[in-house]
Parts: C-alpha cells; structure tokens; sequence
C-alpha cells in the first residue's frame, strides 16, 4: 500500500472484507484493529495499544457523525506519526499505513469536504457497484 485507503459504500457491500484482504499482507502482530463505532478510540487511548512493531491500523465501521473527526485525525498521524508509549520506557514515534471504513451513511461527497484527502488517500467506494 502506497497510500493510506478509505472504504466508503453500502452495508454488506464488502468493505470489512476488502480491510480484511489487505490486511492479511502483514503479519497479525503488525495489524492494529479498532471498531471505531465506540467514540472512545478517538482519544489518545486507541494509540496505547499500538506497539512499536505495528504497521497497520484499521479503523472499521467510522459513523457519519465522526468521519470528520476520523479524517482530521488519520491525516495527522499519517503526516507526524503515532507516538507509543512504553511503561518504563521512552516514547517512540511510528508512521503506520492506515485503513478506514465508514459506515453507509458516509458518500464520497462527505469525504470531499475533507481538504487535501485525495493525495494523502486511495478511495475505494462501493457505491453503485
């Protein structure tokens, strides 16, 4: 994966699954995987239990209500990294690739709300498919 991607589309059109496929390109210990229905992964929780060894992170199943937040987010720590922190130990800074999947109610017009989303992610949408 060159870039981050975004999964947009209709329930039980495949995103899960699509997330899924890439994901099995990288060994299990290198996969974070995050429901991101429960608001509480957008805070700086979701980042503990990243591991220094971790590649990649799914964020499945994002709301309407938080694409945006998720976006902005995601954005960030693609550009600046994700910091881990280490009980005893010193913070370090990881740059993993990440994948996002909305639920149906986000449309690629929402995601081009989102300044600078299309040269920092690959889009695939489901719609009308």
């Amino acid at each position: 994966m060159e870039k981050s991607v975004m999964i947009i589309g209709p329930a039980r059109s495949g995103k899960t699954k699509l997330a899924r496929e890439i994901q099995t390109t990288y060994p299990a210990t290198d996969v974070s995987w995050f429901n991101a229905r429960f608001p509480k992964i957008f805070s700086s929780e979701f980042m503990f239990k990243c591991t220094e060894e971790t590649k990649l992170i799914i964020l499945d199943d994002i709301p309407l209500s938080a694409y945006l937040q998720a976006c902005y987010l995601v954005m960030y720590l693609d550009a600046c990294g994700v910091i881990i922190h280490r009980r005893g130990l010193e913070p370090i800074i990881i740059y993993p690739q990440f994948i996002l999947t909305f639920d149906e109610s986000v449309t690629r017009s929402h995601l081009m709300q989102v300044k600078g989303i299309k040269k920092q992610f690959e889009i695939n949408d489901f719609h009308n498919q």
